[in-house]
């Protein structure tokens, strides 16, 4: 089955659930220096992704043609967000060093503010009734699912709520604008890989423990989280190229009920590395905040649907209709085929009443445009 760009957030939020649960089993038992796990998954992703993209890059990403094959506009974003996303590790090493993780959980979703504000700011599209609803049942979810009895220092607030999240969001939205250059997402991975390994062993190396033992035993571990860091990486990447920021963010939150579901099971089997902090006093707190996220990515999915449109164009106009739609970040695919309708569009929308005010103030005053047949897409295998 092909999943759109909806099922590939999920999946990368899910494939990020693994990650968070391999690197803390790592920290918790052969290598607890959190230096030497920067330094040694970071180079393990940078060779992972070479590996995975001579053995299959095609199967990964359609549009994938080998290897370093990226232009300079497309790599200048890669950089920019391998140094975003360095940035981001320093603050969060930071706050980890100096708080209580459980208070710093519930503060990290709230960086879909930010990108709502980007996403009216850049993309000049203010987010349906829908999508309003349901990003910030995903966020009061998020942040009940992280909620621990405690106060809140005002430092921690700032570092999270604006420094950290203003990372994440300028971060993604280079991701964002690097995918609309034609990029494929492994070589976009790649670049921005080696941007954040690079960076982190310079800052890593002088508090790094990098005893070859201790790296080897660390190795298979490391190895299949950066494997799934990977997956999760490509899937989000592709799933930007179609979907709004803060929607693919949000659907990527399905990583804070992976994670909780997944911590409950092996806590259950392995309590002595993963003690049941996620039981006791604040358990119901936390299964309001899971059916909370459920709920709101439920209705961000079947939020959305897609119609064909059968366009008819002017005589020598399909040309520029044709590049014009595909300028369209409504229009997910676009055709010129012969016959009286020579253009056909695939339009991604949200509601019937956003439908109609797409195709009516957006694709009908294209000049060119005679007349559009409107298919109603129910089922895509």
């Amino acid at each position: 089955m092909k999943l759109d760009y909806r099922g590939l957030a999920i999946l990368s939020g899910v494939f990020t659930s693994f990650v968070i649960f391999l690197d803390s089993l790592v920290l918790h038992t052969v290598l607890p220096n959190i230096y030497s796990l920067a330094i040694l998954g970071s180079w393990t992703g940078v060779a992972l992704t070479i590996i995975y993209a001579l053995l299959a890059g095609k199967w990964f990403d359609k549009e994938y043609k080998g290897m370093f094959k990226i232009s300079w506009s497309s790599a200048k974003y890669a950089v920019a967000v391998g140094v975003f996303s360095a940035a981001l590790t320093f603050v969060y090493l930071y706050a980890a060093k100096n708080y209580d993780p459980s208070l710093i959980a519930p503060l990290l979703p709230i960086v879909l503010v930010f990108m709502i504000a980007r996403d009216m700011l850049v993309e000049k599209e203010k987010p349906s009734l829908i999508e309003l609803s349901s990003i910030f049942m995903i966020l009061a979810g998020a942040v009940l699912i992280g909620f621990k009895s405690g106060r809140f220092d005002l430092l921690l607030i700032f570092i999270i709520v604006v420094v950290h999240n203003l990372i994440v969001t300028l971060s993604s939205h280079f991701q964002k604008i690097g995918m609309r250059t034609g990029v494929d997402s492994i070589n976009f991975r790649l670049v921005t890989a080696i941007v954040i390994a690079t960076v982190m062993t310079a800052y890593a190396l002088p508090r790094a423990d990098l005893s070859l033992k201790l790296l080897l035993g660390a190795a298979p571990l490391v190895a299949t989280s950066m494997s799934f860091v990977f997956l999760s990486m490509i899937a989000y990447l592709i799933s930007l190229r179609q979907g709004k920021l803060s929607v693919v963010y949000s659907l990527n939150l399905s990583y804070v009920v992976c994670s909780t579901a997944l911590t409950l099971i092996v806590s259950a089997i392995w309590p002595a590395i993963f003690p049941t902090a996620v039981l006791g006093a604040d358990s119901a707190i936390k299964f309001i905040g899971t059916a909370l996220v459920v709920i709101g990515i439920l209705t961000l999915v079947l939020g959305e649907s897609y119609v064909y449109l059968f366009i008819k164009t002017k005589s020598g106009s399909s040309d520029f209709v044709f590049k014009k739609l595909s300028e369209m970040p409504e229009v997910v695919s676009v055709y010129q085929v012969f016959g009286t309708r020579n253009v056909v569009a695939k339009v991604r929308v949200k509601l019937v009443g956003k439908m109609e005010n797409t195709i009516s103030q957006k694709i009908k005053p294209i000049e060119g445009i005679i007349d559009i047949e409107r298919l109603n897409l129910i089922k895509e295998q």
